[in-house]
């Protein structure tokens, strides 16, 4: 009962942004009348390129499942990831989808320590380069943006990544913290930590495959990223690219806080507040961002008809 009046705040939460953008703040008939004149040649483009990404996302977690002897066929693991993406989409958080990987994978091979330490480090590896495309984002930018927040969060972030990788694949200097963290979480937890550490961990004996998973992972992130530069362009916004390397990031740290529905409200206000500092008009970025949240869903729909189709069979055993 306490879940069901949570996820309806929730769905407050997003209807009230979005009525509060499209009524308050800014005019939906501009937004409706900007989107009738959209250039479907860039939507295109745009879809093109987030299939591309989650495509290349599929080969990058089949990799980090091998290295810990999850053997499962490319079409299997393609589903299980498709999936993940469609849930990601419309369950509250932005990372429900994580939780339905974790689940077919330990399904799939019993492994559920090392099922959650493939999910993690696949999100990890992604959110390093992103913040990583923010930071060079960031340099380029600066001296052209005048926001006191972006000019300190930027770097203190890819500082924290910085000590986060240090912690994950330098054991003595985790060694430091073990006490800290055995304090801060219930013991029964201890040795279930300890195995996922452990399995992170193990990545950091094979450096060459590390580089792979982060040269796809700046395909991957590049990718999404240029699908958002890509949506802009198809409502008529001409701005440097680099203002999106920079800005996304930022809107997906934010969006991935379990405050709504898939992010809505949450994406589009962001969008509004930061793509101001490169001159685009409020109503334009709740668009293309809005856009966004389309495309990424039509990408996602290959895990949403997989997840169909296998409840249907399992009904039937």
């Amino acid at each position: 009962m306490k879940k069901g009046y949570w996820n309806l705040l929730k769905l407050a939460v997003s209807l009230s942004l979005i009525y509060y953008l499209l009524f308050i703040k800014y005019e939906a008939a501009a937004v409706y009348h900007t989107f009738t004149e959209v250039q479907k040649e860039w939507v295109f483009l745009a879809l093109g390129s987030m299939l591309f990404s989650n495509i290349c996302g599929t080969f990058q977690w089949n990799l980090i499942l091998k290295y810990l002897d999850i053997h499962l066929p490319l079409r299997r693991a393609a589903a299980f990831y498709f999936t993940g993406l469609f849930f990601n989409n419309f369950l509250i958080s932005f990372v429900g989808g994580d939780v339905v990987r974790i689940y077919d994978v330990t399904r799939s091979s019993g492994k559920n320590s090392a099922a959650i330490s493939t999910v993690l480090l696949d999100r990890l590896i992604g959110f390093i380069v992103l913040i990583s495309l923010a930071f060079f984002g960031f340099l380029y930018t600066l001296g052209k943006l005048d926001s006191t927040v972006l000019l300190f969060s930027i770097p203190g972030i890819f500082v924290i990544l910085i000590f986060v990788l240090l912690f994950l694949f330098n054991k003595p200097f985790a060694k430091k913290f073990e006490t800290f963290g055995l304090k801060i979480t219930p013991e029964r937890f201890h040795s279930h930590i300890r195995k996922i550490y452990n399995s992170i961990n193990y990545y950091g004996n094979n450096p060459k495959l590390l580089r792979k998973l982060f040269v796809i992972a700046l395909l991957v992130q590049s990718a999404r990223v240029f699908a958002h530069f890509a949506l802009a362009r198809s409502i008529g916004v001409s701005v440097n690219i680099f203002y999106f390397f920079l800005f996304i990031p930022v809107i997906t740290l934010l969006i991935s806080l379990p405050i709504t529905i898939g992010g809505i409200g949450v994406r589009e206000w962001s969008a509004s507040e930061l793509f101001r500092f490169a001159s685009v008009a409020g109503e334009e970025a709740v668009l293309f961002e809005f856009l966004a949240y389309i495309v990424a869903i039509t990408c996602s729909l290959p895990g949403g008809i997989a997840f169909v189709f296998r409840k249907h069979e399992l009904q039937q055993k």
